[in-house]
Protein backbone atom coordinates (compact mmCIF):
# COMPACT_ATOMS: atom_id res chain seq x y z
CA UNK A 1 0.00 0.00 0.00
CA UNK A 2 1.50 3.32 -1.06
CA UNK A 3 2.08 6.08 1.44
CA UNK A 4 -0.20 9.11 1.32
CA UNK A 5 1.10 12.03 -0.67
CA UNK A 6 1.77 15.32 1.14
CA UNK A 7 -1.31 16.77 -0.57
CA UNK A 8 -3.56 13.96 0.70
CA UNK A 9 -2.12 14.29 4.21
CA UNK A 10 -2.78 18.03 4.22
CA UNK A 11 -6.33 17.51 2.94
CA UNK A 12 -7.11 14.91 5.63
CA UNK A 13 -5.75 17.18 8.33
CA UNK A 14 -7.86 20.07 7.05
CA UNK A 15 -10.99 17.89 7.07
CA UNK A 16 -10.31 16.78 10.63
CA UNK A 17 -9.81 20.37 11.73
CA UNK A 18 -13.10 21.36 10.09
CA UNK A 19 -14.94 18.53 11.84
CA UNK A 20 -13.50 19.56 15.20
CA UNK A 21 -14.48 23.17 14.57
CA UNK A 22 -18.00 22.10 13.55
CA UNK A 23 -18.43 20.03 16.72
CA UNK A 24 -17.21 22.92 18.86
CA UNK A 25 -19.54 25.42 17.19
CA UNK A 26 -22.54 23.11 17.59
CA UNK A 27 -21.74 22.54 21.26
CA UNK A 28 -21.40 26.29 21.75
CA UNK A 29 -24.76 26.88 20.06
CA UNK A 30 -26.52 24.29 22.22
CA UNK A 31 -25.14 25.83 25.41
CA UNK A 32 -26.14 29.30 24.22
CA UNK A 33 -29.69 28.29 23.29
CA UNK A 34 -30.13 26.43 26.57
CA UNK A 35 -29.09 29.55 28.45
CA UNK A 36 -31.38 31.82 26.43
CA UNK A 37 -34.27 29.38 26.90
CA UNK A 38 -33.78 29.46 30.66
CA UNK A 39 -33.67 33.26 30.74
CA UNK A 40 -36.69 33.49 28.42
CA UNK A 41 -38.65 31.12 30.66
CA UNK A 42 -38.00 33.33 33.67
CA UNK A 43 -39.01 36.41 31.67
CA UNK A 44 -42.18 34.72 30.43
CA UNK A 45 -43.15 33.57 33.93
CA UNK A 46 -42.58 37.03 35.38
CA UNK A 47 -44.57 38.84 32.70
CA UNK A 48 -47.28 36.40 31.57
CA UNK A 49 -47.24 33.63 34.16
CA UNK A 50 -47.37 29.92 33.32
CA UNK A 51 -49.14 30.77 30.06
CA UNK A 52 -45.83 31.70 28.41
CA UNK A 53 -43.88 28.44 28.89
CA UNK A 54 -47.00 26.35 28.27
CA UNK A 55 -47.62 27.86 24.84
CA UNK A 56 -43.89 28.01 24.11
CA UNK A 57 -43.51 24.37 25.08
CA UNK A 58 -46.40 23.31 22.85
CA UNK A 59 -44.91 25.29 19.98
CA UNK A 60 -41.50 23.65 20.50
CA UNK A 61 -42.91 20.12 20.77
CA UNK A 62 -44.94 20.51 17.60
CA UNK A 63 -41.93 21.87 15.77
CA UNK A 64 -39.80 18.94 16.92
CA UNK A 65 -42.38 16.49 15.61
CA UNK A 66 -42.54 18.30 12.28
CA UNK A 67 -38.75 18.47 12.08
CA UNK A 68 -38.48 14.75 12.73
CA UNK A 69 -41.03 14.02 10.00
CA UNK A 70 -38.96 16.14 7.61
CA UNK A 71 -35.87 14.19 8.74
CA UNK A 72 -33.98 17.18 10.03
CA UNK A 73 -30.84 16.59 12.08
CA UNK A 74 -31.15 16.35 15.85
CA UNK A 75 -29.01 19.45 16.16
CA UNK A 76 -31.31 21.47 13.88
CA UNK A 77 -34.45 20.18 15.60
CA UNK A 78 -33.11 21.02 19.06
CA UNK A 79 -31.78 24.48 18.25
CA UNK A 80 -34.88 25.48 16.30
CA UNK A 81 -37.14 24.33 19.15
CA UNK A 82 -35.18 26.30 21.75
CA UNK A 83 -35.05 29.37 19.52
CA UNK A 84 -38.79 29.40 18.87
CA UNK A 85 -39.59 28.61 22.51
CA UNK A 86 -37.45 31.55 23.64
CA UNK A 87 -38.95 33.94 21.09
CA UNK A 88 -42.48 33.05 22.18
CA UNK A 89 -41.69 33.67 25.85
CA UNK A 90 -40.17 37.04 24.97
CA UNK A 91 -43.05 38.43 22.93
CA UNK A 92 -46.14 36.93 24.54
CA UNK A 93 -46.59 39.71 27.10
CA UNK A 94 -46.49 42.56 24.55
CA UNK A 95 -49.07 40.70 22.48
CA UNK A 96 -51.29 40.19 25.52
CA UNK A 97 -51.04 43.92 26.17
CA UNK A 98 -51.90 44.69 22.54
CA UNK A 99 -54.98 42.50 22.75
CA UNK A 100 -56.10 44.06 26.02
CA UNK A 101 -55.87 47.52 24.45
CA UNK A 102 -57.38 46.82 21.04
CA UNK A 103 -60.08 44.17 21.56
CA UNK A 104 -62.36 46.48 23.61
CA UNK A 105 -62.02 49.11 20.86
CA UNK A 106 -62.99 46.54 18.24
CA UNK A 107 -65.97 45.56 20.38
CA UNK A 108 -67.27 49.14 20.29
CA UNK A 109 -66.63 49.38 16.55
CA UNK A 110 -68.61 46.17 16.06
CA UNK A 111 -71.48 47.55 18.13
CA UNK A 112 -71.60 50.77 16.11
CA UNK A 113 -71.37 48.84 12.86
CA UNK A 114 -74.24 46.57 13.85
CA UNK A 115 -76.34 49.55 14.88
CA UNK A 116 -75.61 51.25 11.57
CA UNK A 117 -76.89 48.16 9.80
CA UNK A 118 -80.13 48.29 11.75
CA UNK A 119 -79.39 46.03 14.72
CA UNK A 120 -81.27 47.47 17.67
CA UNK A 121 -81.03 44.60 20.14
CA UNK A 122 -78.18 43.58 22.41
CA UNK A 123 -77.83 40.30 20.53
CA UNK A 124 -77.28 42.05 17.22
CA UNK A 125 -74.68 44.35 18.70
CA UNK A 126 -72.95 41.41 20.38
CA UNK A 127 -72.73 39.65 17.02
CA UNK A 128 -71.21 42.80 15.57
CA UNK A 129 -68.55 42.74 18.29
CA UNK A 130 -67.74 39.10 17.58
CA UNK A 131 -67.36 39.77 13.87
CA UNK A 132 -65.14 42.81 14.44
CA UNK A 133 -62.85 41.11 16.98
CA UNK A 134 -62.52 37.95 14.93
CA UNK A 135 -61.75 39.79 11.72
CA UNK A 136 -59.12 41.87 13.49
CA UNK A 137 -57.55 38.81 15.13
CA UNK A 138 -57.20 37.01 11.79
CA UNK A 139 -55.63 40.01 10.05
CA UNK A 140 -53.93 42.91 11.84
CA UNK A 141 -53.32 41.17 15.18
CA UNK A 142 -51.92 38.06 13.53
CA UNK A 143 -49.70 40.16 11.29
CA UNK A 144 -48.38 42.14 14.25
CA UNK A 145 -47.33 38.95 15.95
CA UNK A 146 -45.68 37.48 12.87
CA UNK A 147 -43.48 40.57 12.78
CA UNK A 148 -42.78 40.68 16.52
CA UNK A 149 -42.06 36.97 16.76
CA UNK A 150 -39.85 37.12 13.70
CA UNK A 151 -37.82 39.95 15.24
CA UNK A 152 -37.39 38.09 18.53
CA UNK A 153 -36.43 34.87 16.77
CA UNK A 154 -33.88 36.69 14.63
CA UNK A 155 -32.26 38.26 17.69
CA UNK A 156 -32.11 34.95 19.54
CA UNK A 157 -30.79 33.10 16.49
CA UNK A 158 -28.08 35.69 15.84
CA UNK A 159 -26.63 35.96 19.33
CA UNK A 160 -28.60 39.18 19.94
CA UNK A 161 -27.03 40.85 16.90
CA UNK A 162 -29.63 43.04 15.12
CA UNK A 163 -27.76 42.98 11.80
CA UNK A 164 -30.11 41.84 9.03
CA UNK A 165 -33.19 42.15 11.25
CA UNK A 166 -35.41 43.91 8.70
CA UNK A 167 -34.47 41.50 5.92
CA UNK A 168 -35.19 38.51 8.13
CA UNK A 169 -38.57 39.79 9.33
CA UNK A 170 -39.76 40.99 5.93
CA UNK A 171 -38.64 37.86 4.04
CA UNK A 172 -41.68 35.89 2.86
CA UNK A 173 -43.79 37.88 5.34
CA UNK A 174 -47.11 37.77 3.50
CA UNK A 175 -47.01 34.00 2.98
CA UNK A 176 -46.13 33.41 6.63
CA UNK A 177 -48.86 35.80 7.73
CA UNK A 178 -51.50 34.01 5.64
CA UNK A 179 -50.45 30.55 6.82
CA UNK A 180 -50.37 31.59 10.47
CA UNK A 181 -53.82 33.17 10.19
CA UNK A 182 -55.17 30.03 8.54
CA UNK A 183 -53.62 27.39 10.81
CA UNK A 184 -54.15 29.36 14.00
CA UNK A 185 -57.66 30.50 13.09
CA UNK A 186 -59.37 28.38 15.79
CA UNK A 187 -57.27 29.79 18.65
CA UNK A 188 -57.25 33.31 17.21
CA UNK A 189 -61.04 33.36 16.87
CA UNK A 190 -61.70 31.85 20.29
CA UNK A 191 -59.32 34.03 22.28
CA UNK A 192 -60.49 37.15 20.44
CA UNK A 193 -63.88 36.33 21.93
CA UNK A 194 -62.48 35.64 25.41
CA UNK A 195 -62.33 31.83 25.31
CA UNK A 196 -58.83 31.51 26.76
CA UNK A 197 -58.96 27.93 28.02
CA UNK A 198 -60.30 24.64 26.71
CA UNK A 199 -61.32 21.62 28.78
CA UNK A 200 -59.62 18.53 27.37
CA UNK A 201 -61.05 15.18 28.44
CA UNK A 202 -58.60 12.32 29.03
CA UNK A 203 -60.46 9.20 30.09
CA UNK A 204 -62.32 10.01 33.29
CA UNK A 205 -60.27 13.15 33.83
CA UNK A 206 -60.51 16.62 32.42
CA UNK A 207 -57.76 19.23 32.23
CA UNK A 208 -58.01 22.89 31.30
CA UNK A 209 -55.35 24.07 28.86
CA UNK A 210 -54.69 27.46 27.27
CA UNK A 211 -56.48 27.67 23.94
CA UNK A 212 -53.31 28.65 22.12
CA UNK A 213 -51.34 25.79 23.66
CA UNK A 214 -53.86 23.32 22.24
CA UNK A 215 -53.54 24.85 18.76
CA UNK A 216 -49.80 25.57 18.93
CA UNK A 217 -48.46 22.01 18.66
CA UNK A 218 -50.27 20.95 15.45
CA UNK A 219 -49.72 24.43 14.03
CA UNK A 220 -45.97 24.28 14.58
CA UNK A 221 -45.72 20.75 13.18
CA UNK A 222 -47.63 21.80 10.06
CA UNK A 223 -45.39 24.84 9.57
CA UNK A 224 -42.37 22.56 9.52
CA UNK A 225 -43.92 19.97 7.21
CA UNK A 226 -45.49 22.50 4.84
CA UNK A 227 -43.45 25.71 5.20
CA UNK A 228 -44.94 28.91 3.79
CA UNK A 229 -44.39 29.20 0.04
CA UNK A 230 -41.52 31.23 -1.34
CA UNK A 231 -40.86 32.69 -4.76
CA UNK A 232 -38.75 30.57 -7.05
CA UNK A 233 -35.02 31.29 -6.99
CA UNK A 234 -35.50 33.48 -3.91
CA UNK A 235 -32.76 32.89 -1.39
CA UNK A 236 -33.85 32.99 2.22
CA UNK A 237 -31.81 34.98 4.75
CA UNK A 238 -29.94 33.25 7.55
CA UNK A 239 -32.99 33.49 9.78
CA UNK A 240 -36.41 32.61 8.42
CA UNK A 241 -38.75 33.10 11.38
CA UNK A 242 -42.47 32.76 11.54
CA UNK A 243 -44.87 33.71 14.25
CA UNK A 244 -47.69 32.40 16.31
CA UNK A 245 -50.12 34.86 17.86
CA UNK A 246 -50.61 34.85 21.59
CA UNK A 247 -53.87 35.29 23.46
CA UNK A 248 -55.12 38.45 25.09
CA UNK A 249 -56.95 37.67 28.32
CA UNK A 250 -60.21 39.34 29.21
Amino acid sequence: MADESPLETTTNQAEQEMKKKDIWEKARDLVYYAGVSTAATMFGLLTAGALAPMIGGALAIGGMVGGAIKRKSLYEIATTAMKEYSALNIVIYPMIWLGNVTYPILTQIGHYGAAALGATTGVGQAVGGVVARTGYALTAYSGAFVGAFGAAEHMVGNYMNPKGLWKSVSHNFVNRWKQVSLLMAPALSLTANYVHNLAIGIGNYSVSLPTFAVNAAPFSAAMKIWPPGEKKNEKAPAQNPYGMPSPAPA
